[in-house]
Order: C-alpha cells, then structure tokens, then sequence
C-alpha cells in the first residue's frame, strides 16, 4: 500500500514519496469537525490501498472498495487515540494546541504500523497515536460528527 506524505514545512523540500509507484495526487479539501465516539474495541476493516498525508491539509485515505475518506488535520490531532490525549479529553482538558504549540498545525511526517494502522508526527512534537484502520473506517462511516472518541461508545 502507498504511503504519501506531501506538503512543505520546515526543512522540506518538497514531497515525501515513500512508494514512487503511486501517481502524484492534488491537495484535498478535508472535512472539518469532531470524529465521532468508538470505544477501545476497535472495528476490523481491511487495510486501505492508498494513504496520503497532506503536511498542511489532511489524512486522505482511499478504502479496498474504491471509496476515499478525508480527516483534517486538527480533527486528527484534537482526536487522537493515545492514552495521554484520551485522558486530556476525559478530564476535558485541551488536546491541542497547548502552550508554545507552533501554528498552525502540521504534520511532520506518517509511519505505517504494519497492517494495523498509521501513526502520524505532528509539528507540535506529539506521534504516540495510532490511528487504526478500523477506527478511522468508523470515523468516515459515523454520521455522529459532532462527538470526540473520548466519550464512550457511539
């Protein structure tokens, strides 16, 4: 599967291409907003054939089905699945952005986690969330857009 990560920020020359097979793609309009609830029990769904990280823009993800989804980066980063950014968002406590945080927000850089997911490094220093196939997979099919994954189950 390719992983793409686009865009320009510090120290960038321009695209990162991790597969140089995969056709270059234009930036995406990501959809803004809270991703809905899901609990730990994270839903199974097949790995997606293509994933692009726009630095600047967003997470597009293109399903074995042919569909594409689209996150926003600060929808990624205010949703993050990590212990720390869970518990911030259960003690509603701001995830993002915290004192001397720069702005606006960006993505330095994606890994794959084997087959599993994706984890994303942000400019603000964070990478410990792993943002599961399955749970993304939720997130694109949810019509509940205005809860964070820190509320409990959908």
């Amino acid at each position: 599967m390719p992983l793409w990560v686009s865009g320009t920020g510090p120290g960038n020359a321009g695209p990162e291409i991790v597969d140089p097979t995969h056709p270059t793609r234009t930036a995406h309009e990501a959809r803004v907003g809270q991703t809905p609830a899901v609990t730990m029990d994270l839903p199974s769904s097949e790995s997606p054939t293509a994933v692009e990280l726009d630095r600047e823009h967003g997470l597009t993800v293109t399903w074995a089905d042919g569909s594409t989804s689209s996150f926003a980066l600060e929808e990624l980063r205010l949703n993050c699945p990590c212990a720390e950014c869970r518990g911030l968002r259960e003690q509603r406590r701001p995830v993002w952005p915290k004192p001397g945080a720069p702005q606006p927000l960006a993505g330095v850089g994606a890994e794959l986690v084997g087959a599993w997911g994706l984890t994303i490094t942000w400019n603000d220093g964070h990478s410990t969330g792993i943002f599961a196939w399955g749970l993304l997979r939720h997130w694109a099919d949810s019509s509940l857009a205005d809860t964070d994954i820190g509320d409990g189950p959908p």
